[in-house]
């Protein structure tokens, strides 16, 4: 019998939507720090490094599964099961949808690079 000593903790909405910032400010910074050192040095081989290191494609390919391994962790699976227990509340309802928006926004661009790729090692990279 569950009463209110041992209900289940219901987790934060703060909590997932702070994990999930996190995750995206990741990736934003992953993508603008050639820029940025750039900026700074003016060093044009050094932007070249730094350029071929965050715009390689098997980085592209281990970011989003990693970022979305984490969000789906710490944030959407929580989330998920914690819909059974209170549906009327917005905040995680929100948070929830918002959480699996960004697994759908990131993983669809993941899986057109994952099929160019494959074209690609095929022998067909017309569309570059």
């Amino acid at each position: 019998m569950i009463t209110p000593d041992n209900y289940p903790a219901l987790p934060s909405p703060g909590r997932a939507l702070g994990v999930l910032v996190a995750v995206v400010a990741v990736q934003w910074l992953w993508t603008q720090w050639p820029e940025w050192c750039y900026s700074g040095i003016g060093n044009r081989q050094q932007y070249n490094n730094y350029n071929s290191l965050v715009h390689n494609e098997w980085v592209w390919l281990i970011l989003p599964v990693v970022s979305n391994w984490f969000v789906f962790q710490l944030s959407t699976k929580p989330l998920w099961n914690s819909a059974r227990y209170n549906t009327e509340e917005t905040k995680r309802s929100l948070v929830l949808k918002i959480c699996v928006l960004f697994h759908v926004a990131t993983l669809v661009p993941w899986l057109f690079l994952c099929f160019k790729m494959v074209l690609c090692a095929v022998g067909d990279c017309s569309f570059q």
